[in-house]
């Protein structure tokens, strides 16, 4: 029979230490595939006082969630982590009254708080004895009265309770409300991989003839730092009445000016080449400007602008003198240059 009880213990602190293991193993890489756990864990370490534990869950549920439903809870997590460190500083130095009063703050913020309950336990220290004071009586000297020192506690006696020690340094320190609790922004920011996929306008007097799709890859945030790169391409096959083709590649400079807001800076590259006549075209640089807003934390949506010269081709137009037609070589207008509007969409991971 003791045998059986104590097999069943064994088979109790084995359950016991698998449920403690199987909890601490919930790392980022776990939510990553749980994200509806990260709230409510988040929620009971805050209950249970593991307020750097709580803020560390918040901070990954915006991160793998993409939404502000934890901003609230951290916030709070992040009040009573400095609270708490500044009772526990109290009571090391053996200041019961200012560690009671921060305590009465946590409590405001989380009434399950078991350390601030206990510090609110600790009975006060015994007030000091009053000294008595021994006045002297006059002293004649010369004909003068010199009046013996007086203290200045008539007034505030006459308001003091019976027993009742007043301090002589008032007290400036106040239980902080809250409701009024300090907005702090936080945001961790880490590498994020950005496909998109758009169009861009090459000439807006050719609207039908020079849309040009294309797409791009990005790194942003790289390490965490708010610089980030972007690679793009795209083509246009139908150029000044589909005698033409445009072709072109484009690096960028982005920057993260916010943590949904990311604008970019670029330089690009392209060829324009003569879909009639064999080995007529021309090379140049073009310069853009774009601005990606990202919705939700993952939806990426851009506007922007690339600037191009005027393009020409060499070719040949056809003269009639005499009745006689020929091939005559001349500049041909492909592009009359200026500002081409774009727009993408894409997903950020």
């Amino acid at each position: 029979m003791k045998a059986s009880v104590l097999k069943f213990c064994f088979a109790l602190l084995i359950a016991f230490l698998s449920g403690s293991l199987y909890a601490q193993e919930k790392t980022q890489a776990y939510y990553n595939t749980h994200e509806s756990e990260i709230l409510p864990d988040a929620k009971t370490a805050f209950q249970n006082g593991d307020y750097s534990r709580a803020a560390l869950l918040c901070n990954w549920h915006y991160i793998i969630v993409g939404d502000d439903a934890a901003d609230s809870l951290r916030d709070m997590a992040e009040r009573c982590a400095q609270l708490s460190k500044e009772m526990n500083d109290f009571r090391s130095d053996g200041n019961v009254k200012e560690a009671k009063q921060k305590a009465t703050a946590i409590l405001s913020i989380n009434p399950d708080d078991v350390s601030a309950k206990e510090v609110l336990s600790i009975e006060d220290p015994a007030p000091p004895k009053q000294d008595t004071v021994v006045v002297a009586p006059p002293v004649k000297r010369d004909s003068l009265i010199i009046p013996p020192p007086t203290m200045d506690q008539n007034k505030s006696n006459d308001n003091q309770k019976p027993g009742e020690i007043q301090s002589p340094f008032e007290d400036v320190s106040s239980v902080p409300d809250a409701t009024q609790q300090e907005q702090v922004q936080f945001y961790e920011p880490h590498t994020r991989f950005v496909v998109k996929a758009g169009a861009t306008i090459v000439d807006l007097k050719q609207l039908s003839q020079t849309i040009a799709p294309g797409g791009a890859i990005g790194l942003y945030d790289l390490g965490g730092s708010p610089i980030g790169f972007e690679a793009g391409f795209y083509l246009c096959p139908g150029l000044s009445t589909q005698s033409a083709s445009l072709f072109g590649i484009d690096a960028s400079l982005v920057f993260r000016a916010s943590k949904s807001l990311y604008p970019k800076v670029g330089l690009g590259f392209f060829s324009c080449n003569s879909t009639v006549e064999t080995g007529v075209g021309t090379k140049g640089l073009c310069a853009g400007l774009g601005l990606t807003f990202l919705v939700g934390g993952h939806l990426c949506i851009e506007v922007g602008a690339k600037y191009y010269p005027e393009i020409n081709l060499h070719g040949f137009e056809m003269v009639t003198t005499s009745g006689v037609s020929y091939e005559f070589p001349a500049t041909i207008q492909v592009l009359a240059g200026g500002i081409a509007p774009m727009v993408s969409f894409g997903w950020a991971f």
